[in-house]
């Protein structure tokens, strides 16, 4: 195929343009029509951006995520979930969403998967959540990546407790992002916003070592910001060690412990008595107590590296 073919493609008149550029490069891919002009679908592609005044990267988003959602729609199937057809996709339905939800489908359980796919395709998420989805589930990888030739992306082992270990507490981290809170019952409250995983800062008198929380949370409301610490156990067994806290809750207003799994007969005997205490049941937050405000000597150095995190995003 002749490069100059390109612009006949309906670009400008698309409501969706990057899925006619993606269904155009797929074609040429899949027929192998550029081999007539070029030494490799890669150098193609290449001279097709130029072309076009579109950056190569952003071509291979369009072709990767248009290549994911045609394998997506085949296993929605096996759910008897309908996807719409690729090329009546809504402009909602972005390749960078598509892109992050490929990138979830390798460390969730599937049904985690399938919900927010049906999500995605029902616009019904907004892509900080599936962003938040994907820094709290990552982790399970140990920073593995498909860098290099012919290596295949990285996938979580359901089947290792270690890596189950992890989802669990990625699934903690989730429900601290979902929109809906409603397991702080706390009044007024306006904005909330959780910076994770790992906020970490410097301890404040004590030589320079580092103090860190599996998430914060940062609350407005009437009076003013508040900064919930957050620290994630994976069970509430008296052997686990809670110490760090009382150093924690010299760096913000409330501070909570999450269990990924609480033993009712095991109770809350181990934790600080002004710590809340939250529990994962059936992917959900469940209230166990609620926390006492600290009376934080050293907030502002929280406040001074949350500024820092806001301006670096």
């Amino acid at each position: 195929m002749e490069i100059k073919k390109i612009n006949d493609t309906p670009l400008q008149s698309s409501s969706n343009s990057w899925v006619v550029m993606a269904e155009f490069l797929l074609s040429n891919e899949a027929t192998g029509e550029w081999s007539s002009t070029h030494k490799s679908f890669t150098e193609w592609l290449i001279d097709v951006s130029k072309k076009l005044s579109l950056s190569e990267s952003s071509l291979w988003r369009y072709f990767r995520a248009a290549k994911f959602y045609k394998n997506l729609q085949e296993e929605l199937k096996i759910y008897k979930i309908t996807a719409p057809e690729f090329k009546t996709l809504s402009a909602k339905i972005s390749p960078e969403n598509l892109e992050i939800l490929e990138k979830i489908e390798r460390v969730t359980p599937r049904d985690v998967f399938i919900t927010l796919a049906k999500r995605v395709l029902s616009e019904n998420i907004k892509r900080n959540e599936l962003r938040s989805t994907w820094i709290a589930y990552r982790k399970s990888l140990e920073g593995k990546t498909s860098r290099g030739t012919g290596v295949s992306r990285p996938k979580i082992d359901l089947a290792d407790p270690k890596n189950q270990a992890s989802i669990n507490e990625a699934q903690v981290l989730v429900c601290l992002n979902s929109p809906d809170n409603n397991w702080m019952e706390m009044e007024n409250k306006n904005k909330y916003e959780v910076v994770m995983p790992n906020f970490c800062l410097m301890q404040k008198n004590d030589g320079g070592k580092r103090i860190c929380f599996d998430a914060m949370i940062v609350l407005e409301n009437k009076s003013g910001l508040e900064f919930h610490g957050v620290e994630i156990k994976a069970n509430n067994n008296p052997r686990q060690d809670c110490s760090p806290l009382y150093v924690q809750a010299k760096y913000c207003d409330y501070i909570w412990i999450a269990f990924c799994e609480f033993n009712p007969d095991y109770g809350t005997k181990s934790t600080p008595n002004n710590c809340g205490i939250l529990a994962l049941d059936n992917k959900k937050l469940t209230l166990i107590r609620k926390p006492k405000r600290n009376d934080p000597t050293y907030k502002l150095e929280t406040s001074l590296q949350l500024l820092t995190h806001f301006l670096k995003r």
